[in-house]
């Protein structure tokens, strides 16, 4: 099998961490893979040491193109197969161009089936449609992370966390309010927050950040003094892989209250590195952790997610994940009480990531080419 991979590999977020991914399981699975770099809006970066040879192949006459990219960008070719592989966020996508775009491919690769729904809900031909789920580098589950200092932390505490981006849809505000209203000061649970934003500086983000914990507490009114609150840890500068492990190894439960996820490589991360994670129900993050942690009750309603990253594409008439905090509130009690069910689905969590090694994907990639 002769394949050519378009994709974001060379961006430094969440798209090009996936497509680094899915180039490597393709390398598994083709006779000969060529990759070329495309660029969707975010800051690139130098090309992965394991990928450089297939960037430099030139192979000809390809049987498949795989186009890793945003639906509206694609291009058919009829001299080979065409398959786009794409993510998707938000649960309905009735007013864009997409669902049109992917009906031209011979098929459309998602990785999870909340996504494969998305599209037949907006009149994708479900035939077209193969769920192949973001692969990973199980290995470096087993490394021994940089040394990290994290403030506030002391060896008794429960740590729950959340890595990702700060945006409207994380829903950051659902987690603050759920912790806060959830747990006393007095109790050993603390709240660590990582997060980025392209185009913002540590510190200014820093800024905006606690402002909306600031505000957030004030609404909740718990305390006369926002002084009574535990105190939220964040992180929001530049991370190596090596003391992101750090971060895993030191929590213990990760939260995505998130309104729309096509995957979440972070809750993934975690759950392969023993932590059990709580996340919106109906998202991506059910993939992979529904048996293994703790889905939280959602509803479907129109969500303003003007600051996503595909704002020129989404047009705020989609239909998003709203999460039931009264329902967070309740997992977040029972992953922090429960020892003997947190250490079941932390065991659980380990050895179900275990499928979705580069060999494993591979051979779902090999089974949608040759079709």
């Amino acid at each position: 099998m002769k394949a050519l991979f378009i994709g974001p590999y060379r961006q430094n977020d969440g798209w090009g961490n996936a497509a680094k991914h899915y180039a490597k399981a393709l390398s598994t699975c083709c006779e000969e893979l060529s990759i070329r770099p495309i660029y969707m809006g975010s800051s690139f970066s130098d090309c992965d040491e394991d990928l450089l040879e297939y960037e430099s192949n030139d192979t000809r006459d390809y049987d498949v193109v795989i186009q890793n990219c945003l639906p509206h960008l694609v291009d058919y070719n009829g001299n080979h197969k065409n398959i786009l592989l794409c993510h998707l966020e938000t649960s309905e996508l009735d007013y864009t161009s997409w669902p049109s775009r992917a009906m031209l491919m011979d098929e459309v690769w998602v990785p999870s089936y909340a996504n494969k729904k998305s599209l037949i809900d907006s009149v994708v031909h479900p035939k077209k449609i193969r769920v192949v789920p973001i692969p990973a580098d199980i290995n470096r589950y087993d490394e021994d992370g940089e040394t990290l200092n994290v403030p506030y932390i002391e060896e008794e505490d429960f740590v729950f966390y959340f890595v990702g981006e700060y945006s409207q849809r994380k829903n950051l505000v659902a987690l603050i309010t759920a912790f806060h209203s959830e747990f006393e000061p007095s109790e050993p649970a603390k709240l660590l927050i990582k997060t980025n934003r392209a185009g913002v500086d540590p510190q200014t983000l820093t800024q905006q950040i606690n402002q909306k914990i600031l505000n957030t507490k004030s609404k909740m009114r718990l305390y006369s003094s926002d002084e009574f609150y535990k105190p939220d840890i964040l992180i929001s500068n530049y991370l190596t892989e090596g003391q992101m492990t750090s971060i895993h190894k030191t929590c213990d439960c990760f939260v995505m209250p998130s309104h729309g996820e096509s995957w979440c490589i972070p809750a993934f991360d975690a759950m392969a590195f023993g932590n059990p994670v709580i996340a919106t129900a109906g998202i991506g993050v059910e993939e992979y952790a529904k048996d293994t942690g703790w889905m939280v009750d959602s509803y479907s309603e129109v969500v303003c997610t003007s600051d996503t990253a595909v704002r020129d594409i989404y047009t705020s008439r989609e239909s998003w994940k709203q999460i039931n905090i009264k329902h967070l509130r309740k997992c977040m009690r029972e992953a922090y009480e429960n020892k003997d069910l947190y250490k079941e689905k932390s065991e659980e969590g380990v050895e179900a990531s275990k499928k979705y090694c580069y060999e494993e994907v591979g051979k779902i990639m090999m089974e949608g080419m040759k079709q």
